[in-house]
């Protein structure tokens, strides 16, 4: 992969983090200042209501590292031989996602199949734990582990 492409996925990651982290937070926390003083609530009581806030931060950045970490697969997969088998690796528990869990149990796919079926490997999905791979020579090294599906 280019610098120059690198460096356009870094600025698209900026971009949406100054749009969440930038805009989107300080309203929210003036917004509960300002219900906060509307409402008579004591500052302690405010403070409280803006820390609820503060996971989201995680949630963003979360996001953001699994969105550009999987911009780059996808880039580098679209160079590789067609042949390259990729598998969708993380988690599989109570918290994993429906559509996720599918992608877990569709792995091997390549990359021609996995546009075929889920439309590449951008999953656009907030806080996810998971992210395709390319297969290595031992996807158990990877975290694959087929025996999780078998009850």
């Amino acid at each position: 992969l280019s610098e120059t492409a690198l460096r356009a996925l870094l600025n698209n990651s900026k971009k949406y983090l100054a749009s969440e982290l930038i805009e989107k937070i300080p309203a929210t926390i003036m917004q509960e200042v300002t219900n906060g003083i509307a409402r008579g609530k004591h500052a302690g009581a405010v403070m409280e209501s803006i820390r609820e806030v503060t996971p989201i931060i995680e949630t963003q950045i979360v996001t953001a590292y699994g969105q550009y970490r999987q911009a780059i697969t996808e880039l580098a997969a679209q160079k590789l031989p067609k042949s390259t088998l990729y598998y969708y690796i993380g988690p599989h528990d109570t918290k994993t996602r429906e559509s996720c869990a599918e992608k877990i149990e569709d792995s091997p796919m390549t990359y021609k199949q996995l546009i075929a079926k889920h439309g590449g490997m951008q999953n656009g999905i907030w806080n996810c734990r998971h992210g395709w791979e390319q297969e290595s020579s031992s996807p158990l090294d990877q975290g694959y582990n087929p025996e999780k599906f078998n009850d």
